[in-house]
């Protein structure tokens, strides 16, 4: 597994992935369209956040790191067809560590579609729990999400 820093090819890549049912919510627009709203990766504020895992000179996922004050952000991406293969755990343990190296020891916090069973018991097994739930919009529609948390012990 290697930690890369974001790259048009990971852009392009990312957003080409398509996520069968129920998980296809998770499709993202497309690159034009992304950069058009400044969404996530495709907005020049927020792009060094992302970090690309490769294994085997292939992208398998990413993670986005963003410091929210007294807590960070994550977020995570597998591509498709490595789902439910382990590298979830893999991307969630490179997440944490690199939250240590950047942050110290601010709790990492993470928002799930409470739905999303596979989701939470990756997430469980990274060490976080569940600390409530918030409704929110999102570019794939309003949803309730359950927030997350991992405390550094």
């Amino acid at each position: 597994m290697k930690l890369c820093p974001w790259t048009d090819r990971y852009s392009d890549e990312v957003t080409s992935w398509r996520y069968p049912p129920p998980y296809d919510l998770y499709n993202l627009p497309s690159l034009s369209e992304m950069v058009s709203a400044s969404l996530g990766f495709a907005d020049p504020g927020q792009r060094q956040n992302f970090t690309g895992v490769e294994c085997d000179g292939a992208l398998v996922g990413f993670f986005n790191l963003q410091d929210c004050g007294d807590t960070v952000f994550l977020g995570i991406g597998v591509r498709p067809d490595a789902c439910s293969k382990g590298y979830g755990t893999v991307i969630m343990r490179a997440a944490i560590e690199e939250s240590r190296r950047r942050f110290a020891t601010k709790p990492i916090e993470l928002d799930v579609r409470e739905w999303n069973e596979r989701a939470i018991r990756c997430y469980e097994k990274a060490g976080f729990t569940a600390v409530g739930s918030v409704s929110q919009e999102t570019y794939a529609g309003e949803g309730v999400f359950v927030r997350m948390r991992y405390e550094f012990g």
